[in-house]
């Protein structure tokens, strides 16, 4: 029972001075299954940000390119995007999913 409690006090403490984690982290969302097609129903609409409006959000590069500022406007308190004048909108999900990509780098997987 001690060796038990003891190696248990043990691993504690070096998962505190190493930085381990017990709590597994959450994946990065796929770009390409996930951000890249919810950008394109929701975003690079004809009206928006598809081929009438820039920056386009047409491909990995325009969008990886304006990360910071997709960033800023999906979560801006009186000036969100979309707008709230929009056809479509962002659930809180949908956003948070696009911050998640985004805060991981904005890597193109």
């Amino acid at each position: 029972m001690q060796q038990r409690l003891y190696f248990s006090s043990v691993l504690l403490m070096v998962a505190i001075f190493t930085g381990m984690s017990f709590i597994p982290e959450s994946p990065v969302p796929s770009f390409q299954t996930e951000v890249f097609p919810l950008i394109q129903q929701k975003c690079a609409i004809p009206t928006c940000h598809g081929v009438s409006q820039r920056p386009y959000f047409t491909d990995y590069e325009s969008i990886e390119k304006k990360a910071s500022r997709i960033e800023k406007r999906i979560t801006h308190p009186r000036r969100p995007m979309p707008p709230a004048n929009a056809d479509v909108e962002l659930s809180a999900v949908e956003q948070q999913l696009i911050l998640d990509w985004i805060v991981a780098g904005a890597p193109n997987n």
